[in-house]
């Protein structure tokens, strides 16, 4: 009976895994036709959320009796809120490596925390041999994905270098949720890192002069569905898949965005990919699946 519930609760995590990737995997086709400044999007993504984040809260299904407290206790607040700068400044790091670099490398180093997890691991001794492989499966897919032909050249190194910043500020957003989904729900955490990262981009904007203004009722509404969508529904998914499964899996499982993301331009924008890149997506998945048969029952969240 125990092993049917905890396979129970471990295709109950894969499929909200899946549920979060799409969500989210169609916020960059909206932030293309928006084609405002990055991190205003970013900033107006989390804030727009926020209040959802606080009616949601006396609902929550809290987990143990310390979640009950309005204010987590103050080791807590700041791994919380650490969690979301982390968000904040992988996200504004990963658009601002787009205006030196293509996106085809951007996405292809910006996705780069499987390898960072694995190789972690493998110096750890934690099933190593096994995630590598499925990570570099999964890598090649991702090449392809891309395009097949990302631009590594000198000339755009400096970008290279923030899409892969932004892999590893990632990273450590996963292995904080990872281990704050011990203690608290996902509510919980996307309720205070929202803070952390909405402070974190408020000083950002400050710093590069962003102007405040979207533009227009068009792109406000397409705001709200960014943030309601893809952070309060998606990223909340995202974030308790995390939190359930172990961060190399997460990790894997978070490439289905560039899959989505694809699917969503296609059907939105028009465009097209071109057989490689299908190849590279149908790759990813069977790496995304393979990994997950692998894998040990997740916990109960």
């Amino acid at each position: 009976m125990t092993d049917n519930v905890t396979q129970i609760n471990k295709n109950r995590a894969f499929v909200i895994l899946l549920t979060g990737a799409v969500l989210v995997g169609i916020a960059p086709v909206m932030a293309k036709i928006m084609n405002l400044p990055a991190i205003l999007l970013v900033f107006y993504r989390v804030l727009l959320a926020l209040p959802l984040f606080l009616l949601l809260k006396p609902f929550n299904n809290k987990r143990q009796s310390i979640a009950h407290k309005t204010i987590p206790p103050y080791k807590d607040l700041l791994l919380l809120m650490a969690a979301g700068i982390l968000f904040a400044l992988d996200m504004s790091a990963f658009y601002f490596s787009l205006k030196f670099t293509s996106i085809t490398t951007a996405t292809l180093l910006g996705n780069f925390s499987p390898v960072f997890i694995a190789t972690g691991n493998l110096f750890l001794k934690k099933r190593a041999s096994k995630e590598l492989f499925w990570v570099l499966i999964a890598l090649t897919g991702l090449i392809l994905l891309c395009g097949g032909k990302p631009e590594l050249s000198l000339t755009c190194l400096q970008g290279d270098m923030i899409a892969l910043t932004s892999a590893f500020l990632f990273t450590g957003h996963i292995l904080l949720v990872n281990k704050l989904g011990a203690k608290y729900s996902s509510i919980d955490i996307m309720l205070w890192s929202s803070m952390g990262a909405i402070a974190v981009l408020i000083l950002l904007c400050l710093f590069f002069k962003i102007n405040m203004h979207i533009g227009s009722w068009h792109n406000f509404l397409l705001l709200i569905c960014m943030a309601w969508g893809s952070q309060v529904i998606g990223q909340t998914c995202l974030t308790s898949a995390i939190a359930t499964f172990p961060p190399s899996f997460s990790s894997l499982g978070i490439l289905l965005d560039p899959i989505a993301a694809a699917f969503f331009a296609f059907l939105i924008l028009g465009e097209t990919l071109s057989p490689y890149e299908q190849i590279g997506g149908i790759i990813i998945l069977a790496s995304i699946v393979g990994a997950y048969k692998a894998i040990s029952p997740a916990k109960s969240h």
